[in-house]
């Protein structure tokens, strides 16, 4: 490979794991027709705690609503008000719940994530109008810099020493086996190990470093281990991670195993709507999303002429995942 096609495939992958560590993709409920289904098998499997740790105060999800077993992946995507989800969290997370851990760390990362794109400028907090007026100056969606700032604003105007750090609760759930956290910290691990290697070769610091991220297992060991669980968010985080599996993948295999990767997690209840996380930046500017009738119409609009590629091969993942034949999938784990 000449050295300019080599920088260039290198610097696309860089980008890839840039945008995946600062904007993960967040976890959410299936809203399609299958949906109910789906998540409650997730319930029963994984998304279950016990009755004295019920979400309760402004999480968007009344206090009725709850019952002995309660899913923190539906009350974090109910949740209009991160803060309080967190802190709501907390003693669960403290007693060993891997599930409050995980969304815990999440609720804290996103927010940093979120906080840092529309309401932080050269070390300032800004106010909402200056915000706004921010994310005007850069074409961005005014919705969606609102939609932050309900969530997560309060993690930059008060101190929140009693929740910890994201990274620590995210370490825990991983070490418990949750399997999202697997997935989350391989592909975190993978994405850094990518920046240290290219910052090591071009002799160019990266300029945010992110912390350290430990673990008894390597990367491809969490996403084999978190594979077997099944879980949507898991088979989501493959697709993210494939690029960083496979560096000399083609463009065009990449965009197939990506999309077919979320194709399957859209189908085995991940929420593929117009308000999922990882959808709502690109529909707050792409009215057209909101039309879309079915989680697959995002998908298709995304992979446009390799659609018939992603169909195809959503279905051979899906057949080997029912037949447990994990070392098939070509991910080389």
């Amino acid at each position: 490979m000449k050295p300019l096609i080599a920088i260039t495939v290198t610097l696309g992958i860089a980008a890839t794991a840039i945008y995946i560590w600062s904007k993960r993709a967040s976890p959410e409920v299936d809203v399609g027709a299958s949906g109910e289904r789906s998540e409650q098998v997730l319930i029963d499997d994984r998304g279950s705690v016990s009755k004295k740790h019920p979400l309760t105060g402004d999480t968007g999800v009344a206090r009725g609503d709850m019952n002995a077993s309660h899913d923190y992946r539906e009350a974090y995507a109910k949740s209009r008000d991160l803060w309080t989800f967190a802190h709501e969290l907390l003693p669960a997370a403290k007693t060993g719940h891997a599930d409050a851990q995980f969304y815990l760390s999440t609720a804290m990362d996103h927010c940093a994530s979120d906080n840092k794109m529309f309401f932080e400028r050269k070390g300032a907090t800004l106010s909402l109008e200056d915000g706004l007026q921010y994310a005007a100056l850069r074409h961005l969606s005014l919705d969606l810099a609102q939609w932050v700032y309900d969530r997560c604003h309060k993690f930059l105007e008060r101190d929140a020493p009693e929740l910890g750090s994201a990274q620590d609760w995210l370490a825990k759930a991983t070490d418990s086996g949750y399997p999202p956290a697997q997935s989350t910290t391989a592909e975190k691990m993978l994405s850094r190990d990518l920046l240290n290697n290219m910052a090591t070769a071009s002799g160019v610091p990266v300029p945010d470093p992110a912390p350290v991220l430990q673990s008894n297992l390597s990367p491809r060991q969490l996403l084999k281990t978190a594979l077997t669980s099944g879980d949507p968010q898991v088979l989501f985080d493959i697709g993210d991670s494939y690029a960083l599996l496979n560096p000399t993948a083609s463009a065009e295999a990449e965009t197939t195993e990506r999309y077919a990767w979320w194709l399957v997690a859209c189908q085995r209840g991940l929420d593929c709507g117009a308000n999922a996380d990882w959808i709502k930046p690109t529909c707050s500017i792409n009215p057209q999303c909101g039309s879309y009738s079915d989680p697959t119409d995002y998908l298709r609009s995304l992979a446009g002429d390799q659609w018939p590629d992603v169909q195809q091969r959503a279905i051979e993942i899906s057949q080997k995942l029912d037949g447990h034949q994990w070392s098939d999938l070509g991910l080389g784990l």
